[in-house]
């Protein structure tokens, strides 16, 4: 062990002076042929990057796509209040809407609902934790964002029911300027259901695109 130690200082002890003496070289020839070597004036332009002010409460809206187990893909929209009591940390509450429809059951005359569509809403209140800030580059601008992971529970109301819901995402959050961003997110929320016979847990994945404001 001790003869692979020395060898390996020696080795590291002949490249400082290898490199020492080659630098050496290069900045005397450098020095004596200044007169033709092109030598570019670099400038570093200013980059203004927002970040969140003083504000500790966001308010955000979005809209998106869900998949709901059972019943396709749709459209649904919401709201939600964060307070943010931490640079890493924040807490929300959330409400989202959306409507599906039993035709793949109603044409083979097994109607699930008593009308075509049916309205759900979801309540949840969440915890978020910012794992990876970050930048984000458009053009010659910067912008702050923030990679974060967010979880938490609530209440899925279906046909008279309130299914105890919980749900966890991904999202991206981008500063536009010090009191607004933009939200991207990715989100499963999870609830019981027998509505087919069986009780079973059922997957809703919903994909959001939002934007949101701090005060």
């Amino acid at each position: 062990m001790f003869e692979l130690v020395r060898a390996v200082g020696l080795t590291l002890c002949v490249g400082v002076f290898f490199s020492t003496t080659v630098q050496a070289e290069e900045s005397e020839t450098a020095s004596e042929e200044g007169d033709w070597i092109y030598r570019p004036d670099l400038s570093e332009e200013d980059v203004d990057i927002p970040a969140i002010d003083t504000e500790n409460f966001e308010i955000s809206a979005f809209t998106g796509v869900i998949s709901m187990e059972d019943f396709g893909s749709n459209t649904f929209s919401g709201a939600r209040l964060a307070y943010h009591p931490l640079d890493f940390l924040f807490i929300e509450g959330s409400w989202a809407t959306t409507e599906i429809d039993d035709d793949n059951y109603r044409r083979f005359g097994v109607p699930l609902f008593d009308e075509e569509t049916e309205t759900v809403d979801y309540y949840d209140a969440s915890i978020g934790l910012q794992l990876m800030p970050g930048e984000v580059f458009i053009g010659k601008w910067a912008f702050s964002s923030s990679l974060y992971l967010v979880a938490g529970i609530g209440s899925t109301g279906l046909l008279d029911e309130d299914l105890e819901t919980y749900n966890f995402g991904l999202g991206l959050r981008v500063l536009a300027t010090d009191w607004w961003a933009l939200r991207v997110e990715a989100r499963d929320y999870m609830f019981e259901s027998d509505l087919l016979g069986e009780k079973e847990m059922k997957h809703n994945l919903a994909l959001a695109l939002g934007t949101s404001v701090f005060f």
